[in-house]
């Protein structure tokens, strides 16, 4: 039919229960509408009947075939299925169920339309590769609509170097991967495993609470797209990630060569015995001097050239220019002005140094004072410590984890952090260390770790050490006092006394490094933090 202003009203259609028009124009397209809703060549009508205006506007259409299709009412329940379309990265064990009494449910794996003549459905389908399952249900003759469901098990890259390798887009499994650091916009997360690092790029910034030395679980999704042949991710999508603990990020000592900043970028690397130079008011490490050392994080340091320094940083590359970035003023070590610092095999000691020291850049060694609350010694964790400060120094991924070695750590030139209510006296001569001065009671470290009170005779306690010095009285206490740590460090309210420092796990088997109040495993015994 054809009409000059493109306009045909059709009269009354009825239905049982809706209908879709359809209307097949062959010079234009055609509006369709029944008074409330309109569509373009199509419409569905939800209502039983309605009065249909079809128009092209103020152009010519004509109209081949229109074509009225009731809505088929069906008497059966479609099928529901227990998951959604969507990605899957584990087996699923996917069900089907149907709300009308005495149904049977009919389903496909391979995309063609069931029936009653397809698989019937009498248990859980396992699922573990990329299927799309459809399902119907029959009453006697009656069937329902057919359902649909697509679970999708993308390619998931095992580790970093899986990733790059195949220059992906896709997921990368995090599991056994740590954060190494993240600048202070957010923009650069640089997360290493056991096959590299790699840097997870967003110049928006990421909205995310993880934070430097969190230990990943998950999958992060985005495209490996390196920057100036620096190995990035972008387009990355961190929802699926997951943080199984915190443990310090311990720097990677390696060769002052190209070479091995190559081999190891977008990680936390260590320099050692290295001389800074300058060039083009440039600055510049490495045993070949051509390792740009860069203030990409705007640290503020100050480079000093001529002299031999301990350089730690991320390993970047820009180009073909090799380069590390510190994180912070500390770590860029000035050796004839550092102190060498180290951890026996019990993992902790006291010490007690002539210089103002900033353990801030120092990722092996954890730094505590301590003060008597009640009949325990707290630790508080503290970084920058003045000259002759007594203090508690700790692997820093626990006591379990034993010596430390010798860690040159710079002298301080920042304020020192608040130890008034410090307990622990730093000697830097060999002492004498008695039970009391009269008014208060000393205490020296033992392993356990406790603090056991001074002989009367008393004890010498050697240079560069510390003991504790308080009004607690502790001689029916055994003489002895355990330890606990703020809920910003470690553990609370757990007497040290007869246990060794072990690996704390939560209920679901991942290792917590820094447990709070609540029930941990120890040992595969259920241990209470109070």
């Amino acid at each position: 039919m054809r009409k000059s202003d493109g306009r045909v009203k059709m009269p009354t259609i009825l239905s049982d229960a809706g209908f879709t028009i359809v209307v097949t124009a062959t010079t234009n397209s055609v509006t369709v509408s029944d008074g409330t809703n309109s569509g373009t060549n199509t419409l569905e009508v939800n209502a039983t009947s309605a009065d249909i205006t079809i128009s092209a506007g103020s152009v010519y259409a004509v109209i081949s075939t229109i074509t009225i299709t009731p809505t088929v009412v069906k008497n059966v329940a479609t099928p529901t299925f227990n998951v959604e379309t969507g990605d899957y990265f584990e087996t699923q064990n996917v069900t089907i169920s149907c709300e009308t009494d005495g149904a049977t449910i009919y389903y496909t794996t391979d995309g063609t339309t069931p029936t009653n003549a397809s698989t019937e459905y009498t248990g859980a389908i396992e699922v573990s590769t990329t299927t799309t399952i459809k399902a119907i249900a029959y009453n006697g003759t009656d069937d329902s609509e057919v359902a649909t469901v697509t679970l999708t098990f993308p390619t998931i890259y095992a580790n970093i170097a899986a990733f790059k390798t195949a220059n992906a887009t896709g997921y990368l499994n995090m599991a056994g991967a740590q954060v190494v650091y993240i600048d202070n916009a957010k923009k650069n997360i640089y997360v290493r495993d056991t096959s590299g690092a790699i840097d997870v790029f967003n110049n928006s910034g990421f909205s995310t609470s993880l934070t430097t030395g969190d230990l990943l679980g998950g999958y992060l999704y985005g495209t490996y797209s390196p920057y100036k042949n620096l190995p990035e991710i972008t387009n990355a999508n961190l929802d699926l990630v997951t943080v199984t603990g915190n443990e310090t990020v311990v720097a990677k000592v390696i060769a002052g060569t190209t070479e091995a900043i190559a081999a190891n970028l977008c990680d936390l690397v260590k320099i050692e015995n290295t001389e800074i130079s300058e060039s083009s008011s440039k600055y510049y490490v490495g045993d070949e001097s051509d390792i740009q050392l860069y203030d990409n994080f705007s640290v503020g340091y100050t480079a000093t050239t001529g002299k031999s320094v301990d350089v730690s940083g991320i390993a970047t590359v820009y180009n073909t220019t090799y380069e590390i970035f510190p994180r912070f003023e500390s770590d860029i070590v000035y050796l004839d002005e550092a102190v060498a610092v180290e951890i026996g095999s019990a993992g902790i000691a006291t010490f007690c140094s002539e210089k103002d020291l900033d353990f801030t850049g120092a990722d092996a060694i954890a730094v505590y004072k301590a003060k008597v609350e009640g009949n325990v010694v707290k630790l508080t964790q503290i970084h920058k410590v003045r000259a002759n400060t007594g203090v508690i120094l700790m692997n820093a991924l626990g006591m379990d984890e034993g010596a430390v070695a010798a860690v040159n750590v710079p002298e301080l030139t920042a304020t020192a952090d608040d130890v008034s209510d410090n307990e622990l006296v730093g000697v830097t001569t060999p002492t004498t260390v008695y039970k009391t001065d009269g008014t208060k009671y000393n205490y020296i470290l033992e392993a356990g770790p406790v603090f056991k009170m001074a002989v009367v005779g008393g004890a010498t306690l050697a240079a560069g050490k510390a003991y504790l010095s308080t009004a607690y009285d502790a001689s029916a206490n055994g003489a002895r006092l355990s330890v606990v740590f703020d809920d910003a460090t470690a553990i609370s309210n757990v007497n040290v006394e007869t246990m060794t420092y072990n690996r704390y796990f939560d209920l679901q088997g991942r290792r917590v490094m820094q447990p709070t109040k609540g029930l941990y495993i120890v040992n595969g015994k259920k241990v209470l933090v109070k």
